[in-house]
């Protein structure tokens, strides 16, 4: 009796994993195909080097995916609200200074475990693969107030309409503006399904983001970029120093702007518990 219910929310997921798959490797297959896989091997490195950002994604969504449901099916929408918003934060405070850090770090990087050719092709790509984690982590708080309400087909369309995008831009910009062109549109693709994401998962439900928190975390990632700039690492000693030194420059500077507190910290403590209850 429940099988129609079942077909009518685990369908759309399989489009959604189709089209969010044309999303992450449509521009090495157009890059291969117009540019030749020379090309490929400059842009595949360094879109490896933003993908690590996802390390960051996955723990806090699978924490969500566990704590929140229960919340939303007994009409607990306050405490939902209060959950995703937290959550949110962390992963900002997290993810901002990320991207800033790596894509600071990307030529010493490329560097260090590629070749010198790589990264004089490719460094320049590492930003916006890094931005697009960003994109792709925060749409994934939004799908997560559509899968609670079950609104899986509306998934499924706004990541089929960002492979859409993905592929006419790639086949339109990078056969002549090369791989930087592939990065800016994966970019472009990522914001493009975030947008969307945010516009129809709230109106199933609105939470609170602190926008004064995204800008003293943006002023303190700058601080630290500051700082590894300084240092001016050449080899994998100097960027073990400078992710080091600029993880405290910038954990100093958020603590001083009063980012966070004890209360966001008793807050993450409260939700791993309950999580493994």
């Amino acid at each position: 009796s429940l099988i129609k219910d079942y077909m009518r929310f685990g369908s759309p997921t399989v489009t959604s994993i189709i089209s969010y798959g044309i999303v992450t490797s449509a521009d090495r297959y157009v890059i291969g195909l117009f540019l030749g896989i020379l090309f490929v091997g400059y842009y595949a490195p360094a879109y490896s080097l933003g993908m690590l950002l996802l390390f960051f994604i996955l723990p806090i969504v699978s924490i969500l995916s566990i704590a929140l449901p229960k919340f939303f099916d007994e009409n607990d929408f306050t405490t939902v609200k209060v959950y995703l918003s937290h959550s949110v934060k962390y992963f900002l405070l997290i993810m901002i200074p990320a991207v800033f850090g790596l894509s600071t770090l990307a030529w010493p990087l490329l560097t260090v475990f590629s070749t010198k050719e790589i990264a004089m092709q490719s460094a320049t790509v590492v930003p916006f693969i890094a931005t697009s984690m960003l994109m792709y982590g925060l749409t994934m708080f939004f799908f997560i107030i559509l899968n609670l309400a079950k609104k899986t087909k509306i998934i499924a369309m706004i990541w089929g309409a960002a492979a859409v995008v993905n592929i006419v831009l790639n086949l339109v910009f990078t056969p002549t503006f090369g791989i930087i062109s592939a990065a800016i549109i994966t970019f472009i693709s990522y914001l493009f399904a975030l947008l969307l994401m945010w516009y129809f998962a709230f109106k199933e439900l609105q939470f609170n983001i602190d926008w004064l928190f995204v800008a003293k975390s943006v002023v303190s990632s700058i601080l630290m970029v500051l700082l590894i700039v300084l240092i001016n690492p050449k080899d994998l000693l100097g960027v073990i120093v400078s992710i080091l030194s600029g993880a405290i420059v910038y954990g100093i500077a958020i603590f001083l702007l009063k980012g966070i507190g004890k209360k966001e910290i008793v807050f993450l403590k409260e939700l791993i518990y309950k999580t493994k209850q």
